[in-house]
């Protein structure tokens, strides 16, 4: 899920993954507990990836 940030599809295409990732974490908020450590656990990497490549987090606080 990486894409150019300068690039003039960008915008558009971050709107749409930031509104899968929110569905995303809004159904396994609806989960149980055991049910949300296994999705979570799952998506972990791809998640991590996103964030970090598109800088949402510092990588110093990680």
């Amino acid at each position: 899920m990486q894409r150019d940030s300068h690039g003039l599809e960008y915008a558009p295409w971050k709107r749409e993954v930031d509104h899968i990732w929110k569905r995303t974490f809004e159904y396994i908020n609806g989960m149980g507990e055991k049910s949300q450590a296994m999705a979570l656990e799952s998506i972990k990497d791809t998640w991590v990836s996103y964030i970090t490549h598109y800088g949402i987090v510092d990588q110093g606080s990680t």
